[in-house]
């Protein structure tokens, strides 16, 4: 899916927070998965990677071209 991990996700911040004015501001959206687990256990391993790649198309779609979109979960 190409999506940003943890670290992608904190170096294209610093970044962007170095490069910052005193005029621009960050917004910050982190979406939990409530019960993802639950998934996986009970409906198993491939139904919890189809939740995960069919999330990450859905925001990546919907997400305009100066957002990005990353993952930071372990699971």
């Amino acid at each position: 899916m190409g999506l940003l991990n943890r670290n992608g996700l904190y170096e294209r911040m610093m970044s962007l927070a170095h490069g910052l004015g005193d005029q621009r501001r960050i917004a910050i959206l982190h979406i939990d998965l409530y019960h993802f687990k639950s998934i996986n256990s009970v409906l198993g391993y491939d139904a919890g990677d189809h939740v995960l790649r069919y999330s990450a198309s859905f925001l990546s779609c919907i997400a305009p071209d100066a957002d990005m979109v990353a993952r930071v979960g372990g699971d």
